[in-house]
Parts: structure tokens; C-alpha cells; sequence
């Protein structure tokens, strides 16, 4: 088993993914509804303070990622949350 240490480490490897994927969001010239726009910007938000709000990886629970579809890169819901 991986240790605390390690698991936070894991999780920084993958925030840093999902954070690169979503960049492009965050540009003056992004074409991307409001709506979508801020929901953007919670999840980085929530990313980047996660590791400040929960003593383990264990106890986040994510509202979503930053995934593919259609070709394009958006952000996914989770799938078992109310909108």
C-alpha cells in the first residue's frame, strides 16, 4: 500500500493533468458559455485547494474531471451528484 506521502504525490501528478486540460479555459479569448466557464473555474479551484481541505486523498469527493468527448475537452459532471 501506497503510503499518505505517496498518495498526495499521485494526486498532484494527476490535478497537474487536469489542470494542463483545462488551461486553455482560462484565456481572455475562450469561447466557452458562462455557465461552463465557472464551472471550470470551481473545479480548478477545488483542485488546487483540495490538498489544503482534506487530511487524505481518501476523503475528496470530486465533482467531476476533465475528460474527452466528441473530440473536444470538457468537463464531466460526476455522475452520481444532483447538478
Amino acid at each position: 500500500d501506497a503510503t499518505k506521502e505517496q498518495k498526495w504525490n499521485q494526486f498532484r501528478l494527476w490535478r497537474m493533468q487536469q489542470l494542463q486540460l483545462s488551461d486553455w479555459t482560462q484565456a481572455l479569448d475562450c469561447t466557452l458559455d458562462e455557465q461552463s466557464a465557472k464551472e471550470f473555474r470551481d473545479y480548478r479551484a477545488f483542485l488546487k485547494d483540495a490538498p489544503s481541505n482534506f487530511d487524505s486523498v481518501e476523503d475528496i469527493d470530486f465533482p467531476g474531471f476533465v475528460g474527452m468527448m466528441d473530440y473536444k475537452i470538457v468537463y464531466i459532471k460526476h455522475p452520481y451528484k444532483a447538478a
